[in-house]
């Protein structure tokens, strides 16, 4: 039985993605710097959660020994290469596009799939995160996990509307995105209450996945328009905010 705080903080990490169609209403285009920034700056987030909790969670909970640790982080890592080929195949839907507008899925959808891929492993991340309860793991993490939402969220939404110009598209692509991560904690809080002793190598498979997804979309995506040093100057902040956040929550929720 999931406890009622954690399926509600699992929810509004993962949901903070809607917060991203907010601006919306002003803006309805982002220049290429801004884009990149954004994105190096959630990649950044990623990369500190990855390393300062998860990690260090799965070293300590391996039942075997440091093999344990890197056989769940290379599983992860070719769980997400499979995964965005298996997408890339696969012909999906669009929803949310009235049927009055004729639309192929373009570079909004890519977006938009690449996104809703990397929020699976958030996802599990939040769940292991609290895996033995209410923690101040599982909030360091959750926290994380919705700042670095937000301007994802906002990426999505204006990539959406600026295909559809729809609104209602772009709020629905962007809600979306964001649901998948709720989704993924449930299935791995499920998981590990199933298999408690597997708390470890999840750990290292949501390393994997988070590091893959930065480094094989993220990274070269906020490269992509040649602002490579705005990305990698808003990457160190996100490890930065991440670090912060770890000391900070840590401090104030000393206990589990």
């Amino acid at each position: 039985m999931v406890d009622a705080a954690v399926l509600a903080l699992l929810f509004a990490s993962g949901l903070a993605t809607a917060l991203g169609a907010a601006p919306l209403i002003l803006v309805r285009r982002l220049s290429h710097r801004t884009h990149d920034t954004l994105l190096g700056l959630a990649a950044g987030i990623m990369l500190g959660i990855a390393g300062l909790e998860l990690l260090p969670q799965s070293t300590e909970h391996a039942t075997g020994s440091p093999a344990t640790t890197a056989l769940g982080i290379g599983i992860g890592a070719i769980a997400i290469f499979g995964l965005v080929r298996l997408l890339r195949r696969v012909p999906l839907p669009m929803p949310f596009v009235g049927n009055g507008v004729s639309l192929n899925p373009g570079a909004a959808f890519l977006i938009f799939t690449a996104l809703a891929i990397h929020n699976a492993p958030e996802g599990l991340a939040t769940g292991i995160g609290y895996a033995d309860g209410l923690s101040p793991q599982g909030h360091t993490i959750a926290l994380a996990m919705a700042l670095q939402n937000v301007p994802e969220g906002l990426l999505v939404s204006l990539a959406v509307y600026a295909e559809t110009r729809s609104l209602r598209a772009a709020f629905g692509y962007c809600l979306l995105s964001g649901a998948v991560e709720p989704v993924a904690g449930l299935v791995a809080l499920f998981a590990l209450g199933a298999v408690p002793g597997g708390l470890g190598i999840a750990s290292a498979f949501a390393v994997g996945a988070m590091v893959s997804v930065v480094l094989f979309q993220m990274v070269p995506e906020s490269h992509r328009h040649g602002y490579h040093r705005a990305a990698t100057a808003a990457l160190a902040l996100g490890l930065a905010i991440a670090v912060a956040l770890d000391a900070g929550l840590g401090w104030a929720f000393p206990q589990a």
